[in-house]
């Protein structure tokens, strides 16, 4: 048998419009599709008349100073980290937007600057054993629940200001949340 309109096979199939839309409706959950993490309020996303001081001098070798995406919290959905600017003002932010079961994203705000937001960047850093800042010999000696270095398994993130200080971001599982140490000073 050939239908030349849909809605004719729907009938021959015992469906209305409206009962099929009612059963995608209730098929489909909520969070099916991923939200995109929402620029909190007062912050503005990088633009192409942002790439100067140190994001345009390094262009090339960083495209994107103030974006990474990876599995930072290791649930298999992507997570981002953005530098982001106030929309008045020269302030600027990390943020980190970590998925969710829920497919929204947690917010977290780890560094804030007045100022010079073109001269901090982020990159992805690769898995391995970091030496510390501390340990390093950079500022005071470690302390005593300070690690002398510390091993990156999975993703994880550099946040730095160009040709000067380092932290590398990543994952504790144990606590079950993100820590920054810094590597240089």
């Amino acid at each position: 048998m050939r239908f030349t309109r849909p809605k004719t096979a729907l009938r021959f199939l015992g469906f209305t419009m409206k009962r099929l839309i009612a059963l995608l409706a209730f098929c489909t959950p909520a969070f099916a599709v991923l939200a995109e993490p929402q620029v909190p309020e007062g912050w503005r996303l990088p633009n192409a008349h942002d790439m100067k001081g140190s994001w345009g001098e390094f262009r090339k070798e960083l495209p994107t100073p103030y974006f990474v995406r990876a599995d930072f919290n290791r649930d298999q959905k992507p997570d981002e980290a953005w530098i982001l600017l106030r929309k008045e003002g020269e302030a600027w932010a990390l943020f980190v937007f970590l998925s969710t079961p829920s497919g929204r994203f947690d917010t977290i705000k780890l560094e804030e600057g007045k100022d010079y937001a073109h001269n901090q960047g982020v990159s992805l850093a690769g898995s391995g054993t970091y030496q510390t800042a501390c340990a390093k010999g950079y500022g005071l000696p470690c302390g005593p629940d300070e690690p002398r270095s510390v091993e990156i398994r999975g993703p994880a993130f550099n946040f730095f200001t160009f040709e000067s200080s380092s932290s590398v971001v990543y994952w504790d599982d144990s606590a079950r949340q993100l820590k920054q140490i810094w590597l240089s000073d």
